[in-house]
């Protein structure tokens, strides 16, 4: 789901099912009578507040047993139609990657996620025609991490995520990086324990970052509240 700022309405894509669009306004839900794209889950999504669209990237589909498809494709929606865009300028074939929107440098930015081979520790940018690998350094390769940008000090703040090791065990990671436009920085602090599918927003009221929830494990879940200034 996604907040988008030009209409007032929460935005939410159900692709595990067929694909469903849906959107809140606060009262209430409304499905929204739209052609939609192909059927996914873990993909991810962010409002573009210059385009005044909604962004949704990659994902993947369960085709039986231990096969999956990856999607790399980029879809927008601006309140009245899904369009895919961007087919020949896409970015990896990714899914439960975490993505923010950029207000300050006006770009979608991306980063791991699990792939065929694995799990990711790329950065991407979408400039609202083209994705570009802009980074492989800084945080390691994770999936369901959560990224939200800093409107006040205009960085993007990155926490947490998990990887399944060669043993089948869980990683988890309670790091957080900052990401400047050029560079990530791991910051040395303590904060919310190691975790992963979180979710993470700037609160404009406190003009901090927001942390609830997430995981630990397969089933233990979280209920915490963190708020974050840099």
């Amino acid at each position: 789901m996604v907040y988008d700022k030009q209409r007032e309405v929460v935005v939410l894509f159900s692709g595990i099912h067929g694909g469903e669009t849906w959107f809140f306004d606060g009262n209430d839900w409304e499905i929204c009578k739209v052609k939609n794209p192909p059927m996914r889950f873990n993909q991810s999504m962010v409002y573009d507040r210059s385009r005044k669209v909604t962004i949704m990237y990659g994902g993947e589909k369960w085709q039986g047993g231990n096969d999956f498809l990856f999607f790399n494709d980029t879809w927008i929606y601006n309140g009245k139609r899904w369009k895919q865009v961007g087919k020949q300028k896409n970015g990896p074939f990714v899914s439960q990657a975490a993505m923010s929107y950029d207000a300050e440098r006006k770009v979608t930015l991306l980063f791991g996620g699990k792939t065929n081979n694995g799990y990711s520790r790329e950065t991407w940018s979408w400039n609202g025609k083209k994705w570009k690998m802009v980074n492989t350094k800084g945080p390691s390769p994770r999936s369901y991490h959560a990224m939200a940008f800093d409107e006040d000090k205009k960085v993007t703040v990155l926490f947490g995520g998990m990887r399944i090791l060669n043993t089948g065990r869980y990683k988890l990671f309670d790091d957080t990086w900052i990401w400047n436009g050029k560079d990530w920085k791991r910051l040395k602090i303590t904060g919310p324990c190691a975790r992963y599918g979180h979710a993470m927003a700037y609160f404009e009221k406190y003009k901090k970052v927001a942390l609830v929830g997430g995981k630990q494990g397969s089933w233990e879940a979280k209920n915490d509240t963190w708020l974050f200034s840099y």
